[in-house]
């Protein structure tokens, strides 16, 4: 029996519960408020995702990806159209995880219909103090340094550099995020070349979900994992696995692109439609 065939019931029944759900082999389908999603198998992950109108600029997609509970995340497609997208990998805690992100889904369509983000009925979040974030760190196989302001940080697997990530209580649930530098006086054509290059990145780094953030003159942006509920130690190795691959893969090149030439140079090559790259198997420890 394939992994996806083994969860596979679980994942149609927890799909079941939002609503009518067409199901072939591997795919599911279904709507949610009138929204088309679908959810295929790509073991050992499922992934789900919704077309998006492309009204929404890059900027507020990662915005939104900020305020929007765990699971889910707006990203770009290959073909440069906004989605909505989800990447759970399959063992027990699916079905847990796929009502996570149709919840998470509804909230998405929410903010695009121009409602404030907020937390699904069905989605309570859970205190998180700082023992049970580490307690779950060390048994990820990760090493945690308590912090005093009640977080936990974590030196990520990137050979070439120090990338260190931030598991922290959040409004939403906990949070697990790394930036990917700071930069002052951003051009606009590098902020916008940084935002679609993060939106198109996250459509292959799995579980992890780009933000930025502008305070005091300065751009921040980052990747994260948002958890409504504490996570299991399997997700959190594979969320700390994603984004170890999100910094590798992408730190460098957010620094080159505050180059205004570079920038531009990106946006061009994007236009004309250069290929990005394969989708990536999250390295496990």
């Amino acid at each position: 029996m394939t992994a996806g065939a083994r969860y596979a019931a679980g994942i149609a029944e927890a799909l079941a519960e939002f609503g009518p759900v067409e199901s072939s082999s591997d795919r599911w389908r279904l709507s949610l408020d009138g929204t088309p999603v679908v959810a295929s198998l790509a073991a050992p992950w499922l992934v789900m995702t919704s077309s998006v109108a492309d009204a929404a600029s890059p900027g507020q997609l990662l915005d939104w990806n900020a305020a929007l509970p765990g699971r889910v995340k707006f990203a770009l497609s290959e073909d440069g159209h906004p989605e909505v997208r989800s990447e759970i990998p399959l063992d027990d805690e699916s079905p847990s995880a796929v009502r996570q992100a149709c919840s998470g889904f509804q909230v998405a369509r929410a903010v695009l219909h121009g409602e404030p983000p907020q937390l699904a009925e069905n989605l309570t979040p859970v205190a998180a103090p700082q023992d049970d974030l580490a307690r779950l760190t060390t048994e990820a196989g990760w090493s945690p340094t308590l912090r005093d302001d009640q977080s936990v940080a974590i030196e990520l697997e990137c050979p070439q550099a120090f990338a260190q990530a931030s598991f922290a209580p959040h409004p939403l649930g906990v949070r697990i995020s790394v930036p990917l530098g700071s930069f002052a006086d951003a051009q606009p054509v590098s902020t916008q070349a940084v935002e679609i290059f993060m939106l198109t990145a996250a459509t292959h780094i799995r579980m992890a979900r780009p933000a930025l953030e502008a305070h005091d003159g300065k751009v921040t942006p980052r990747f994260e994992t948002l958890f409504t509920a504490l996570p299991s130690v399997a997700h959190l190795a594979h969320a700390l696995s994603a984004l170890s691959i999100a910094f590798r893969w992408c730190a460098e090149e957010v620094k080159a692109l505050q180059d205004a030439d570079v920038a531009g140079e990106f946006l061009a090559l994007r236009h004309r439609r250069v290929a990005v790259p394969e989708p990536h198997e999250n390295i496990e420890r």
